[in-house]
């Protein structure tokens, strides 16, 4: 993978769930952990 476009998505979780936790589930899905 050569590129991921993530930033909307972060915000659009982060609306549900607060910025810190999306940022931190992301880079759990990003390393296969979630």
């Amino acid at each position: 993978m050569e590129e991921l476009n993530i930033g909307h998505t972060i915000v659009s979780r982060a609306v549900l769930v607060g910025m810190e936790r999306a940022v931190r589930e992301m880079k759990l899905a990003m390393r296969g952990e979630l």
